[in-house]
């Protein structure tokens, strides 16, 4: 056996978000994260497929690696981590049978009472049993676990889409990794 060639090709992170910011995703206080685009805005997505169509159809390669097939890592800024809220993913969400707007509140709850933490605390955490006891005692987990899967859904739709187009494209045998969470 030798070498197989899979180039990776980032999927929502574009480094040309700067001149198409109405492709950025939309933070929960309706600002655009110039380093993410929205997963569910049809342009993204056809900009993706096209990379896809050309990177397999230009180059003998025997596979690809979708990097970045994710939203924002929870070490970004914490408003840029808390993302999707724009008209488009209100209407998504919807149809998933998911409240955004139950959802953002709740996201903005947690967004206060993170920002909010006493240092002192966080100096004397190693004196509180543990993490699960801080985060169960300070906040509701039905927004944040809702907008977990609501993300989870909509990014595992979308990747076993992209891996049935690329083997479309460059047969059954073609190779289909991707890099779903954020690195930590």
């Amino acid at each position: 056996m030798g070498f197989k060639i899979v180039p990776p090709l980032s999927v929502f992170h574009f480094s040309q978000l700067n001149n198409n910011i109405e492709l950025a995703s939309t933070t929960i206080f309706n600002k655009r994260n110039k380093r993410w685009a929205c997963p569910i805005t049809n342009e993204v997505r056809h900009r993706v497929e096209v990379d896809i169509r050309n990177l397999i159809e230009t180059y003998d390669v025997d596979g690809i690696l979708l990097n970045f097939a994710r939203y924002e890592g929870a070490f970004s800024r914490l408003e840029n981590y808390l993302t999707c809220f724009c008209e488009n993913y209100h209407r998504d969400a919807e149809e998933r049978g998911y409240d955004l707007s139950f959802i953002k509140s709740g996201l903005i709850e947690l967004f206060e009472k993170i920002i909010s933490v006493d240092i002192n605390l966080l100096v004397n955490f190693p004196q509180l049993t543990s993490l699960f006891e801080w985060v169960y005692t300070t906040l509701d987990y039905h927004p944040f676990t809702d907008w977990l899967a609501l993300h989870r859904e909509i990014i595992s739709e979308y990747v076993y889409y992209l891996t049935r187009l690329a083997k479309s494209l460059g047969g059954p045998l073609t190779l289909v990794g991707a890099s779903l969470m954020a690195p930590m």
